[in-house]
């Protein structure tokens, strides 16, 4: 019912923004709106690879997200499916067309989403772009991701270290080799791995990017929509396999090296991640070190860090924005963006003020319109 009524909302929005335009001769010329205050920067320590810049009032969205084509007047008028299920199985063949592509960049895409012909698994796919472009930190995260449960003769430790040194800056993918070492029993690696991790001087585990790169997988075919794709693209992005590391630390709870380990890493893991589930784990994994050692007053704080750790949907600017980030291209860019440099609960802090700012510049005057008319609903 929910959807249901957004959709209506949405239908009559577009029907008011068209009967607008019609009715004002100066429908196309952009309209001045009250100065809001300028946002406060923040102080960025991560940097993530496809770097979009932060939206300010001195510069202009057209030069900070834009696709292979200018953003058009009408880009804010939604392409209604209403067979879902339909579109998704045809992104599905595309991606497994991919395969007989000259396209330089179709190889990526087709090791990361396509599905393995028969006789094949994706780990094999991913080797096999690995070997010829060795250099991708997302498809080594996600094979080092893949090797932790695999018996491939190919997972060595040797190559999660080669996989490894393509981003060892970025502690992201030191939990991913924590996670195989741990299930392969290797506790020197570990302990390691997880000092390596501490040295970094970013993490990020480039969830918006592999949305960002699932969509841009798709441009220039018959499946390009932008929003929605960058919606699966997060739902296809792999989180790490924690299981190993927390059973390793559950089996090293008598041993001084691997609480010192166990609570570094949740330390880590609480204060650097920028997703939630990775916070939750490095919370979770301190609580169960404080519980052995019956810390109660360690364990209520970390309960409190928890139940303040929570994302929050109440405000009608962010149900707004939200709505919009399902048309406006550009919204959902600084919003990928946003997760991958200052974390999901920050990004969807910063969704309502980027909204507010982008509309005031009023760039195009349907998204701006129809962003004002949701004022009504």
């Amino acid at each position: 019912m929910l959807v249901r009524n957004k959709t209506l909302a949405l239908i009559s929005i577009i029907l008011l923004a068209i009967l607008y335009l019609n009715y004002d001769s100066n429908g196309f010329e952009s309209k001045e709106f009250p100065s809001k205050n300028a946002i406060k920067t923040k102080e960025k320590n991560n940097k993530p690879l496809l770097e979009i810049p932060r939206l300010t009032k001195a510069s202009t969205v057209s030069s900070a997200v834009k696709k292979k084509h200018d953003f058009g007047i009408f880009q804010c008028l939604p392409d209604f499916n209403f067979d879902e299920e339909a579109h998704i199985e045809k992104v599905k063949q595309y991606y497994q067309s991919l395969d007989n592509s000259f396209n330089d960049a179709s190889p990526l895409y087709y090791a990361l989403y396509a599905k393995p012909p028969k006789g094949s698994s994706k780990l094999d796919l991913l080797f096999e772009y690995y070997n010829q472009f060795p250099n991708n930190p997302i498809v080594s995260m996600d094979m080092i991701s893949l090797c932790i449960n695999s018996s491939d003769e190919r997972c060595t430790a040797s190559f999660v270290n080669d996989a490894i040194s393509i981003d060892m800056n970025n502690g992201a993918i030191w939990v991913s080799a924590i996670s195989f070492y741990a299930a392969k029993g290797n506790d020197e690696a570990v302990i390691t791995s997880i000092d390596e991790l501490y040295k970094t001087a970013l993490f990020n585990e480039r969830l918006g990017e592999r949305a960002l790169q699932y969509a841009q997988g798709l441009e220039g075919t018959p499946f390009d929509y932008f929003n929605e794709n960058a919606m699966i693209g997060l739902g296809k992005s792999g989180v790490p396999i924690y299981s190993p590391i927390t059973r390793w630390c559950k089996q090293g709870l008598g041993q001084t090296d691997k609480i010192n380990a166990c609570l570094t890493l949740g330390e880590q893991l609480e204060t650097r991640s920028k997703t939630l589930i990775s916070k939750h784990i490095g919370m979770s994994l301190q609580r169960m070190v404080f519980e052995s050692q019956g810390n109660t007053e360690a364990i209520q704080l970390i309960e409190k860090k928890k139940e303040e750790l929570t994302l929050t949907h109440d405000s009608q600017l962010y149900q707004k924005a939200s709505l919009m980030l399902m048309l406006d291209e550009r919204l959902m860019h600084k919003w990928l963006n946003n997760i991958d440099f200052y974390g999901e609960i920050e990004s969807q802090q910063l969704l309502a003020e980027e909204a507010e700012i982008l509309y005031e510049l009023n760039e195009n005057h349907i998204c701006t319109l129809i962003y004002e008319t949701l004022d009504v609903f």
